[in-house]
Parts: structure tokens; sequence; C-alpha cells
């Protein structure tokens, strides 16, 4: 898991994009929201999985929330209050607002995603296709809910159980337990899919 110990910047950068739902220069960024993300401090944040960033040519580096970003925001939801020099009255303010949300989104078992969104049109079985493509050497191989679902970071599990069971309707696509349950960790049999009887640790797509 990336360091999260972000600065005031770093923090207000994350959130902008969060806001925002897609990618962003630094030039809009600083014309919408006076923010610029440079030197170190984009370094950083690229170092640890949280945007990507890139630029063409002279031009502005263009900044985006990756899914480990995604998850970052998702845990700022319940975070509390930024401590130290972060404490002014209008931070202390936007993380009350982002604690109420986190409650709604809760309550209603939803995600970040279903408020701000990259890919609108983007259902969360696209999302769960191109993750695997992401995390499997190769079409057909098995890859771990586990991972599945700390890269759907900002979709509740109610939905990923739901995309799940609609994708297995499909050909192509298997949901299977762990043959050998000695190698499933705590982390995997809480990440496990109930399908009927079966605990399912593992999905495969033939062609994703």
């Amino acid at each position: 898991m990336p360091d999260r110990k972000l600065n005031a910047k770093q923090r207000a950068v994350m959130l902008v994009l969060m806001a925002e739902g897609r990618e962003l220069s630094n030039t809009e960024m600083d014309e919408l929201y006076g923010l610029r993300l440079t030197g170190q401090d984009r370094e950083q944040l690229d170092d640890q999985d949280l945007v990507t960033s890139g630029r063409s040519g002279n031009g502005p580096f263009v900044l985006g929330l990756t899914d480990s970003g995604w998850g970052w925001c998702a845990d700022e939801l319940t975070a509390g209050r930024p401590n130290a020099s972060r404490q002014e009255s209008l931070g202390k303010a936007l993380y009350a607002v982002l604690a109420g949300l986190g409650r709604y989104l809760e309550d209603v078992e939803r995600g970040l995603a279903d408020v701000f969104s990259c890919v609108p049109d983007e259902s969360v079985e696209d999302r769960i296709r191109a993750i695997y493509r992401k995390l499997a050497e190769r079409p057909g191989d098995y890859v771990s809910l586990t991972d599945l679902r700390q890269e759907l970071n900002g979709v509740s599990r109610a939905e990923t159980d739901k995309a799940l069971l609609n994708l297995n309707q499909e050909e192509g696509v298997t949901l299977a337990p762990e043959e050998d349950q000695k190698l499933l960790a705590e982390h995997d049999r809480a990440a496990a899919l109930h399908l009927g009887t079966q605990d399912i640790h593992l999905l495969a797509i033939e062609s994703s």
C-alpha cells in the first residue's frame, strides 16, 4: 500500500481530480482552482501510483487518478479532519463534507465511481474486464478476487458482487474457488464471492 502521508497541496490536487472525475492538465487545474502539481509533489504521487502524469512535447503535465488514487480518495471519506498545519477552517469544513458523503455512500451501498466517474458510461463489468487485462498475464489466466477488489476501490462490495454474477452469465467467464484452501489468507477469504454453497476466490476471462 502506498505511503499516504500527503502534504496539503497533494491532498488538494487528489480531491480536485476526484471531483472533476477526469484528467486535468496543470494549466486547466490552475485556471479552475489555482493549483498546479509540479516537481517533487508530482513525482511523489506518481511514484506511489496515486496519479498518472504525462506531457506531450513541451506542453503542461496532464494528471489523472489511478485505481489506487481513487482508493485513497475513498479512504479520505472516513479519515477525519487533517492535523497540524492543515487545520484551517475551510479544510475542516471540507472534511466534514467528505465524512457526510462517506456516510451516505455507505448507507446506500454505492461507491465513489457513482458520484465522480472519469468514464460516466463505463459499467462496473467494463471496469472489471479492464482490471482483469491489467492483472492477468494472458487471457484465461486466473486472477484473485482479492486483487480485483483492491483495484476496484471506490466501488461498493454489493455492486462488485452483482457485476461478477452478471459476468458469470457470459461465455468465456469463469468464477472458481481456490482448490488448495491452505493457500488462502484471511483477506482472501474475506474477499470471496458467495455463490450458492461455494466461496469463489478466482476469476478468469478467456477474451476480455
